[in-house]
């Protein structure tokens, strides 16, 4: 699936920009694609036979230029015949009107822009959805959390909807896809657009990231002087000047998500203070919208507070569907016995669902059934470096080695391990924070368990429990499974724990 950038020479620095942040795999640009001493007819033909869409930048110079019309005649045949799927016409500058263009263009997607990025997100987004033409993607099992972020942004209870709120979640869990998955229909915006928020980032440094993304320039010169006008603003000229940018991306349909890799927080789980300023700010623009993806909850002592969206692993339902669509993707037969022992070990992590699945059609099902180590191999790699970032205490750690032997527990057994060092509350807080964290989460029963995906790592990382802390948790564990015995309401997923003297 290839794009084909038709534009005028005298314009080339301008849709070069476009091609760079295409790449070559994704575009048909002479520059990149036609070779020199071949004949340049010769070669567009060829070009725009293996295209997917075709792309006119409609100036002033491409509007007289004759290799522009060869193309325009070429790829109208192209459409004619079906191999050519879409047309798109940007119209870029001043001194072009809808009179230049071919009739058979006018009934393409016309823009008018005067940035490459944006042009460059929207040619990619369909290359994005041709390509789902062929090899739909697969989204399953998570119709909670959706319902959930309707919940947070059509709030019923009278307050104001947000301007924006966060999403968190293990890597690699899914979050970014579940906003994708729902970004027409609950935000009636077309696509996502990611910003990094790095270490080190600031107003300034954000300010110029979202520039990048919707202001105006036509060459690296242009943006570079972009660049250093907003280096020289002050903290909050550079935040409204962001959130502006924000809302042209909004009002041009799409979703900013800021991505926390390293940046958005500070070590007691709080927001850096200029993303609580961007925050405060954004209530006084009506059309900003933009929503966090962290890997955990910010910090309840945080200076403002903003609704989050949890996003956990998937259900083993889930999964066993997810194996199933993968198989008819990867073209390899499983039976049903073969899918739930996969599951088991796949521990809800789409991701290793994945990676399942592509072993499974190299080496076949019984050749991965009989050897799990790779999916365990599989998730542990993933969590290690994870698992060691966490600023963890030394009972933080033992809940998570014993929940990872022993899941779910009743929180007075957690609470047990903690007895020596804190008080009952300062221990809530620590079991709060494992689970604002994604390390450990709450069952359907209201009891604890480790997130499922991370169990192999913490057990590489931590190593395993001792006999003490086996004792601790025994006794408040004997006396719920007393309790509930003579009540007949024990949860049967809870474990006995056995523990010798």
């Amino acid at each position: 699936m290839k794009a084909f950038l038709s534009h005028s020479s005298l314009d080339k620095e301008f849709v070069q920009e476009v091609a760079n942040q295409l790449g070559r795999v994704n575009c048909i640009f002479d520059k990149y694609s036609f070779r020199t001493g071949l004949e340049f007819e010769k070669s567009i033909i060829n070009h725009l036979k293996n295209t997917s869409i075709f792309v006119f930048f409609a100036t002033k110079n491409s509007a007289d230029s004759l290799w522009c019309k060869f193309e325009q005649n070429e790829a109208f045949h192209g459409k004619i015949n079906g191999i050519i799927k879409n047309t798109i016409v940007f119209m870029i500058g001043e001194g072009i009107s809808l009179e230049k263009i071919p009739a058979w263009l006018k009934r393409s997607l016309i823009k008018k822009e005067s940035s490459p990025s944006p042009i460059a997100r929207e040619i990619y987004d369909f290359l994005k959805v041709a390509a789902e033409n062929y090899q739909q993607p697969i989204f399953l099992g998570r119709n909670k959390e959706r319902e959930l972020i309707e919940d947070v942004t059509n709030p019923l209870d009278g307050r104001k909807r947000p301007n924006c709120f966060g999403i968190f979640g293990l890597p690699g869990i899914g979050r970014r896809s579940l906003i994708g998955s729902c970004v027409n229909d609950l935000f009636s915006l077309s696509r996502i657009i990611e910003i990094e928020i790095e270490a080190g980032d600031n107003g300034n440094t954000l300010c110029i990231k979202l520039a990048d993304k919707i202001e105006p320039y036509s060459c690296q010169e242009e943006l570079k002087d972009i660049v250093e006008s907003i280096k020289a603003l002050s903290e909050t000229e550079a935040l409204q000047r962001a959130l502006l940018n924000i809302e042209k991306l909004v009002l041009s349909g799409e979703l900013p998500l800021l991505i926390d890799v390293g940046g958005a927080l500070n070590d007691n789980g709080t927001f850096k203070s200029f993303l609580n300023k961007l925050i405060i700010y954004s209530e006084d623009y009506k059309n900003s919208y933009f929503i966090f993806i962290l890997t955990r909850r910010v910090s309840r002592d945080n200076e403002v507070n903003i609704e989050f969206v949890p996003v956990q692993q998937l259900n083993k339902k889930a999964i066993s569907q997810l194996l199933m669509k993968l198989a008819d993707k990867y073209k390899f037969g499983i039976e049903s016995e073969q899918i739930s022992e996969l599951s088991d070990y796949i521990d809800g992590y789409p991701p290793s669902a994945n990676y399942a699945a592509k072993q499974a059609s190299l080496y076949g099902v019984p050749a991965l059934i009989k050897d799990k180590r790779q999916l365990v191999q599989f998730s542990k790699k993933r969590f290690v470096s994870h698992i060691k970032e966490q600023k963890l205490s030394n009972e933080d750690e033992t809940v998570l080695k014993v929940l990872s032997e022993f899941s779910p527990l009743p929180l007075e057994s957690l609470l047990a391990l903690f007895q020596d060092k804190y008080e009952t509350g300062i221990a809530h807080d620590h079991i709060y924070e494992l689970i604002d964290c994604s390390l450990v989460r709450v069952t359907e029963g209201q009891h604890y368990r480790i997130s499922d995906p991370i169990k192999s790592s913490v057990r590489e990382v931590l190593g395993t429990f001792s006999k003490e802390d086996l004792k601790k948790i025994s006794v408040p564990l004997e006396n719920f499974i007393k309790k509930g015995t003579d009540e007949n309401i024990v949860d049967p997923n809870v474990k006995t724990v056995f523990c010798s003297n």
